[in-house]
């Protein structure tokens, strides 16, 4: 079985940033800890030993993070407050029972440490405090890149990059591991075509179906272990989680042969597109630049082809191990059809 793994991405040189933020005569002004080289700023707000408010806290809760690069200089210490004193998951906060003061002061303290090994005792003594060991987790990060951004970066870089950073270093990553995924077509030539890439997360799955029409129950079992049918979409499942696979869709005006070589599973099964749409969607929208709907609404044939490559390729470790075919028509029977299991 292939190892697990996110999208990688290349590791930036952290470029220092350091901000002196005037306090008005309500502030609370907390310095750095000695040795810690980051961004120095205030908050004038909340409670020595009480909670932020949960309104002043809504822009970094984790469902509506603002990262790092969209917050105010002035807003940098509130931001942490609130992602250290949070409950992640019914879980107990990082800093937990602690005041504003407390907590500001303590993280300031591991930002100091930032630069040396997990394994040095001073590092070990204050993340003990976390309840979490002595590991940089990602919450902790999360929180504390609004203190010292510098010393987050080594660790964990993406934390001070922009959201559009971020999203071209994801294209590019998509697109190198999309190079290595081959149209493994053989038959007529299709209407439309795309080879690519979809991410697929701990459900193991992704769909094709209608992205504004309703899921419903399901219509149709599981097929030979491949896909389940609901009123207007379809679950593929694949055989690996938190991975990238490739994936090669293609339209056609009537079906095409069925053309089984080569392919482990072969399952096909009917879906509506009341709003002529349909998509190949993972954890992200997959890249297609058509509609697989080709004749509009109505009702398709979407045909799956599954195969895991054999072999790993400890030349290329990040090449997608698992590859499907989707083959869309269409075609007005809702019937389940498994050609190969």
């Amino acid at each position: 079985m292939r190892r697990s793994r996110r999208l990688r991405f290349p590791r930036p040189v952290a470029a220092a940033a350091v901000a002196v933020v005037l306090l008005s005569v309500a502030a609370v002004l907390v310095t750095a800890a000695a040795g810690h080289r980051g961004m120095v700023v205030a908050y004038d707000g909340g409670s020595p030993d009480g909670e932020l408010p949960s309104d002043e806290c809504h822009p970094w809760s984790t469902n509506s993070v603002r990262r790092y690069t969209d917050t105010r200089p002035q807003d940098r210490e509130k931001a942490f407050l609130c992602l250290a004193t949070e409950s992640i998951y019914g879980l107990p906060p990082k800093f937990s029972g602690m005041g504003d003061r407390e907590a500001l002061a303590y993280g300031r303290e591991l930002c100091g440490v930032m630069n040396l090994e997990v394994t040095d005792p001073r590092v070990k003594a204050l993340l003990d405090r976390t309840g979490n060991g002595p590991y940089w987790t990602t919450q902790t990060l999360e929180a504390l890149v609004y203190l010292c951004p510098e010393g987050v970066a080594r660790h964990d870089p993406r934390l001070v990059q922009s959201e559009e950073q971020l999203l071209q270093e994801e294209k590019e990553s998509l697109d190198e591991a999309a190079a290595g995924c081959r149209d493994r077509w053989k038959g007529p030539k299709p209407r439309n075509w795309h080879v690519g890439v979809v991410f697929v997360e701990e459900g193991s799955d992704y769909y094709v179906g209608d992205p504004g029409g309703e899921w419903g129950e399901v219509v149709a079992g599981s097929g030979g272990g491949v896909l389940e049918v609901y009123r207007e979409f379809i679950r593929v499942y694949t055989s690996t989680r938190n991975d990238l696979i490739c994936v090669t869709v293609l339209t056609f005006d009537k079906a095409p042969p069925l053309l089984p070589r080569g392919w482990d599973r072969i399952v096909e099964a009917g879906v509506r597109s009341p709003d002529g749409r349909l998509i190949a969607k993972g954890s992200e929208v997959f890249p297609t630049t058509f509609n697989l709907a080709a004749a509009g609404p109505g009702r398709y044939r979407v045909r799956i082809y599954t195969r895991d490559h054999e072999q790993f390729h400890p030349d290329d470790p990040d090449r997608p191990g698992v590859e499907h075919l989707v083959v869309v028509f269409p075609g007005r029977s809702g019937k389940t059809v498994v050609h190969r299991r």
